[in-house]
């Protein structure tokens, strides 16, 4: 794709984002109830004639001083029916001065911010106290809500449970109380108040609600924050319909990218991709995935294990000041999962969620394969061309398929032609794809149920929940069944001066599946007759060599995948307990906090597969080992019964913090704070295998055997031991860190940060100093529009944030000692171990340099907002291998070796377009990232070492993901690829394959994309809502698979459109068929530049639509009940190649098939 048809791409979104915007300010303001419609229309008149007018129109009294007013200045307004407040805003400085609009008594108290405070201290009489709380309507208390007494200098911030103390408060005094994204709200206060609770009004004219970020140490609101956040509230959340929590931040999160399998580069756990990315990468062979916190503490459990029913927020953490606090494992960026908890003063509140989700059979027809056909003439070819005459001649034993035997039985005379020919057309008649999806693929069906109950009273909080979840996958017989648990408790004592916290959290799963799947290998195989009876299909040896040992002394040779679909003896029993303990005590209330967590993570997977006789790989295992002495008689060493295979897996992790907590406002424009303390973790996980032979399910017992001796095995007449699987390992993790994080905001508008962390490990460093790293981060925030010179109205919020620091990644696949495993047994009968690595004492902690930029706004009214971030991240110090001298006894080392770099951008749009009865909101998302390996040591091998996986050996220069290929000439006119070598033409296709000279090398883009995003459109009216969600990737490439005579696979693309006859080579780009094969010649096709496709889509992601009936409306027991329904992977609008393939599901020279779309419904009752 051109620079300018991207260009044109991203210019077309960004113009119907602002055909969105234009029509959202050009929709007029709809008054608030409470708001009085005010015109005024004066040229060059004073202030206090304009208030004369209003208070003529509305009622309302006006209380304020001459000399805070200059009837020198003069305003011109023209306005028609805009609310009271509106209009206020647009005749008074509101940088001089405030107002509180008194509604009860129908006033308007008009002062001066610089006002001096109105405090007489040495008259206690003449003075209170007030102490409080600041919550939502729903109880949830409000993070840094601003509190001042108006006309005075005496103010004060919430704290992380919304409650505050202002000292020295006058008599008769008025308390001015706002929060960003909701209604401010004015009290009088006539003397000492103590628990005085405030619930604030969410505002009719902001875009969500409030944002109150977590860190997973602390929570803050996210307009004092001077990281890069994004949030996602449960409303959010709870969109999108699925068993886990992660897949519900596709497409509505800000630079999180979902990596599809059949994309990703890399292999898993050594830096490949992960399925989850935030802004990028900044590793090449360590840790790849985001850290996952979950209610403060990380979560080191199964992923799958986490009821999204019991999620309230997700924040995600994505740069150094955001995430630094996490140290070393936050260098791929941090989700932070926080789940539902009561509120106080609630009464109990009961939830009941249920849905199920449908989707469609998956398509095998969209895999691209020759046809039925077209395999039985290439089979001939290759029969005719004499590619089995060996393996029929002197290995009559090996597996051939029916055609293959078909020709070779009318070779021998065994089978007229006229037979042959009539089975051969029997077999290009059928079409297995049919087959296997009537029996081996179904409708997916997932059934989510989730209970909860939720209150508080003035010293307790609670939360209980229990789900249920029962999926059946598209395979047959798979299933997946989960229960979860989840109690949350909060308790104030001592005059709420300590606080006490417990959640428990458990998880039991059961996952069944087939022990041995069925794939067919060719295109004709068919299960079943027509009479539903088991057909056998070929397996491992030729069917003639079977038929011959067909005898009572051995069990059935052949292979009936109808009769072994409905095994689904593959167990996964997995269960994981959670509990989390907290003490909170105040030592200066509002100021002074200490706060000690601990938790304790437990979790046992225990796989099992059942093998029993009656299955194919069990009675063929029984059989090849079976032994016939001269006399006859028979012996087997795999004993008869089933054979057994269990892996048991367990993890125990114990972490503990003490954190001190400081939060303080001086003088209302000084505020202060601050956290510090340490943590200490500790982490073990084992794992044990274990195979029984001849065993019996109905009292688990096994037979012994002998792993030592050799047997011969039949057909072949090899040697050859029984398959030994018994194996253990563990492993041993313990993390020690410092912290502290401190914050300052001046005036409401400057604020700095500032973070320390230094964490030291066990799998680092011989010496003492090199087991630890420290790494910090600095950031700070301008409030522009507070500043009195800022006087741009359209955009009344404009903040700026700039970020510097370091986090840190690591890789748990190395260490500072020599590592080795346990490999079984050798060829002398002893036992053997392999090293993993060799002795590295210097080997130390990856390091990510990231800075960030960004820009928040919010249009007037809040119509626009939004954000945008600029980014850097520099990996240092990474892991990568470098080449050492031979006579060491390894020709590369790996250890920190390499750098990288990672830059980008993160935009994000929300605008209101149509306000009122009718909704209509729009949220954009665009991303762009670009990473460069910047340095790396070893730089050794061929050029298709590059081509097949770069990323083993990346270029510095170019991305991890970097797709390179061969220049291409087309075909010559005999069918053949043709390459280019210095210029010239050239079909010396090992000159080609095995040059090192990497300027013969064509790099087409990376296999990740560049630019990602989406434009989610959500529509209300009164009860109903719907949203769709349309989602795209640009800026990268993907190698498709096609059609080369060196795979015997019948599933292949573009055989139709092979080079046949002279000329052809004018129409297409696939070569000849040629026999005998050439390898050479197809890894060059393989890896030539024309099968390089661009990966450019545009695609609808989903629908939602609901409906949510309230008391108001019904005589019913429920206070309300939403009704929803959601579809998911609806499909592509538009894609850059023009071969109509899904870049989600092509790739790295192979086909998967795309995900179904599937249909949700379900219904939400709260009581």
């Amino acid at each position: 794709m051109t620079i300018f048809t991207y260009r044109a791409i991203i210019i077309g979104i960004l113009f119907l984002f602002t055909f969105h915007t234009t029509v959202a300010f050009q929709q007029p303001v709809t008054p608030l109830p409470d708001d009085i419609p005010v015109t005024l229309r004066f040229t060059n008149v004073e202030i206090a004639e304009i208030l004369n007018s209003i208070q003529q129109q509305t009622g309302f009294i006006f209380f304020y001083s001459n000399n805070l007013l200059n009837n020198k200045e003069r305003r011109t307004i023209k306005v028609s029916k805009v609310p009271l407040e509106q209009a206020l805003t647009l005749i008074i400085d509101n940088k001089k001065f405030s107002w509180i609009i008194d509604r009860k008594h129908k006033s308007v108290r008009i002062v001066s911010r610089e006002a001096s405070p109105v405090i007489v201290a040495s008259d206690s009489s003449a003075t209170s106290s007030i102490t409080g709380q600041v919550t939502d309507k729903a109880g949830t208390p409000l993070i840094g809500a601003t509190l001042r007494i108006a006309g005075t200098g005496i103010g004060t911030l919430s704290d992380a449970d919304g409650k505050f103390m202002l000292q020295q408060v006058p008599q008769n005094a008025l308390l001015q109380v706002t929060f960003t994204g909701f209604q401010r709200q004015e009290l009088l206060i006539t003397g000492s108040q103590q628990d005085l609770q405030i619930d604030l009004v969410p505002s009719p004219s902001e875009l969500g609600q409030v944002e109150v970020l977590s860190t997973g140490y602390q929570q803050l609101p996210k307009e004092r924050a001077t990281g890069s956040f994004d949030y996602l509230d449960h409303q959010l959340l709870n969109r999108s319909v699925s068993t886990d929590i992660l897949s519900r931040l596709e497409g509505v999160s800000s630079g999180v990218l979902f990596n599809k399998a059949a994309n990703r580069v890399g292999f898993p756990g050594n830096g490949g991709d992960p399925a989850i990315s935030i802004r990028g990468r900044s590793t090449l062979f360590a840790n790849t995935a985001p850290l996952v916190i979950l209610d403060n503490f990380p979560y080191d459990g199964d992923l799958s294990n986490i009821n999204p029913n019991d999620i309230a927020s997700v924040t995600v953490l994505k740069d150094a000041a955001a995430a630094s606090i996490w140290g070393v494992r936050a260098g791929n960026g941090v989700i932070v999962l926080t789940s539902k908890m009561g509120q106080r003063n609630q009464k109990p509140v009961i939830s009941f969620n249920t849905n199920v989700t449908i989707a469609c059979k998956p398509d095998m027809y969209a895999i691209p394969q020759l046809t039925t056909k077209a395999y039985v003439d290439l089979e001939k070819f290759w029969f005719d061309h004499g590619k089995y005459d060996i393996s029929l001649s002197y290995l009559p034993y090996m597996q051939q398929s029916p055609v293959i035997d078909i020709l070779d039985n009318e070779k021998k005379g065994r089978i007229s032609h006229a037979d042959a020919e009539q089975q051969l057309n029997a077999l290009s008649s059928i079409d297995t794809r049919s087959d296997y999806s009537k029996y081996f693929l179904r409708k997916a069906i997932y059934q989510q149920y989730a209970l909860n109950m939720s209150g508080g009273s003035q010293n307790d909080q609670y939360y209980l929940s229990g789900g249920f979840d029962r999926n059946l996958y598209s395979a047959v017989p798979d299933n997946y069944n989960r229960f979860t648990l989840n109690a949350r408790n909060t308790y104030k004592l001592l005059q709420e001066r300590l606080e006490l916290t417990s959640d428990l959290f458990f998880t039991k799963s059961l996952t069944r599946s087939s022990p041995a799947r069925y794939s067919p290998l060719y295109p004709y195989e068919k299960v079943v007759d027509s009479k539903g009876n088991a057909l056998p299909v070929i397996r491992d040896f030729r069917q003639a060599s079977k038929d011959e040992l067909s005898t009572p002394d051995y069990l059935d040779w052949n292979y009936y995948p109808f009769n072994e679909r409905l095994n689904n003896n593959n167990k996964t029993d997995l269960s994981d307990y959670r509990i989390n303990i907290g003490l909170q005590y105040k030592i200066v209330p509002a100021v002074l906090s200490l706060h000690i967590n601990y938790q304790y993570q437990q979790g046992n997977t225990d796989q099992s597969t059942l093998m029993d006789q009656s299955s194919y790989a069990t009675r063929l295992l029984i059989n090849a080992f079976t032994q016939v002495d001269p006399a006859g008689n028979i012996t087997y060493p795999v004993p008869l019964g089933a054979i057994f295979t269990s892996n048991s897996a367990n993890y125990k992790s114990n972490t503990g913090r003490v954190q001190l907590n400081y939060n303080q406002t001086f003088s209302a424009k000084h505020q202060v704070t601050a956290i510090g303390g340490f943590e200490i973790k500790d982490y073990n996980g084992s794992n044990r295998q274990t195979i029984l032979y001849g065993y019996n399910p109905d009292n688990a017992t096994n037979v012994p055997v002998d792993y030592f001796t050799y047997f011969t095995r039949l057909f072949n007449g090899n040697p050859d031991r029984i398959p030994y699987g018994d194996g253990q390992g563990g492993i041993s993790d313990r993390f020690l860190s410092y912290y502290i994080n401190a914050a300052y905001t001046y005036d409401y508008k400057y604020s700095f940060s500032l973070s320390a962390r230094r964490d030291e490990s066990n799998l680092f460093g011989v010496n003492a100093n090199q087991k630890g790293v420290p790494l910090y981060s600095a950031g700070v925030s301008w409030l522009i529009s507070r500043e009195k010179f800022y006087h741009l109205d359209a955009i009344p919020y404009l903040k700026i944030r700039v970020t510097h620091g370091y986090n840190g990644n690591l890789s748990k696949n190395l260490s500072a000692y020599t590592t080795a495993k346990a490999d079984g047994i050798n060829n002398y009968g002893a036992p053997q171990q392999v090293i993993i690595n060799p002795p590295n004492p210097d080997l130390s902690w990856e390091k990510v340099h990231i800075i960030n930029a960004g820009l928040d706004f919010g249009a007037r009214g809040n119509r626009l907002n939004g954000s945008i971030d600029f980014f850097s991240k520099k990996g240092q110090n990474l892991i990568g291998n470098s080449p050492v001298a031979p006579q060491t006894g390894n020709t590369q080392f790996t250890g920190n070796t390499a750098d990288m770099l990672t830059k980008g951008i993160d935009l994000t749009l929300n605008s209101i377009n149509i306000k009122g009865a009718f909704t209509w909101t729009t949220n954009f998302l665009f991303s762009y990232v670009r990473d460069k390996i910047t340095d790396y040591k070893l730089q050794t091998g061929i050029n298709n070492n590059y081509v097949q996986s770069n990323y083993i050996n990346p270029i510095v220069g170019r991305p991890y993901s970097a797709i390179f290929a061969y220049a291409w000439a087309g075909l010559d006119n005999n069918g053949n690829p043709q390459g280019i070598i210095d210029g010239k033409i050239s079909e010396d296709y090992g000159a080609i394959l095995n040059s090192t000279n990497r300027e013969r090398l064509v790099y087409k883009g990376p296999a990740s994309p560049s630019f990602f995003g989406g434009i989610r459109n959500n529509f209300s009216y009164k009860g109903a809502e719907l949203s769709f969600n349309i989602t795209y990737k640009m800026g990268y490439y993907f190698r498709r698979g096609s059609f080369n005579a060196t795979n015997d696979g019948y599933m292949q693309a573009d055989y139709d459109k092979r080079w046949q006859h002279p000329g052809d080579e004018k129409s297409t780009s696939v070569p000849s068929l040629v026999y005998p094969a050439d390898d050479q010649r197809d890894a060059f096709y393989n890896g030539a530049e024309i099968l390089v496709e661009k990966g450019d889509q545009i695609r609808l992601q989903d629908i939602q639509v609901a409906y949510t009936l309230r008391r108001k409306n019904n005589p019913l027991l429920f206070n309300s009940v939403k009704i929803y329904g959601y579809v998911n992977n609806l499909g592509i609008l538009w894609r850059a190649n023009k071969l109509k393939l899904d870049p989600d599901f092509v790739g790295n020279s192979g086909y998967a098939t795309p995900a179904p779309t599937s249909y949700s419904f379900g219904a939400t009752v709260n009581f």
